[in-house]
């Protein structure tokens, strides 16, 4: 009885190499499927049989993307009449006035996108197992 019961929960449980885990590094997460790293691209991936999971982890990467280049735009708008100024030509500080309110606008959604799509991200983690 007793050999039925392990046979059975090693057929029908899950396995540490079929979950995903997370760890806290510096940063930001590290994610785990068994003992192999997973980068951004392959936790999408992997979570592709999970429909819920999916469609959630897809629409957080969204977001946090649109973030990101929101900030990239500011910063080149800022560092196009920066560099401008200091090549000796003449700068349009109006442009890198927009690319300042930008950036100001986007560090503080970056920032609460980032601590909002990790632990959303760890949510979709738990519910994955």
């Amino acid at each position: 009885m007793i050999l039925l019961t392990v046979c059975l929960s090693f057929t029908f449980g899950q396995t540490l190499s079929d979950s995903i885990t997370m760890k806290k590094v510096f940063g930001g997460y590290q994610f785990y499927h068994g003992e192999k790293r997973l980068n951004m691209l392959q936790l999408v991936k992997t979570m592709e049989p999970n429909e819920q999971a999916y469609k959630e982890i897809k629409a957080a990467q969204s977001t946090y993307t649109l973030a990101i280049i929101v900030g990239g735009v500011g910063g080149f708008m800022v560092g196009w009449p920066l560099g401008t100024a200091l090549s000796g030509g003449e700068p349009n500080w109006i442009f890198a006035g927009i690319g300042a309110g930008l950036i100001v606008i986007s560090i503080p959604n970056i920032n609460v996108e980032f601590i909002f799509w990790f632990s959303f991200l760890k949510s979709i983690v738990e519910s994955f197992r």
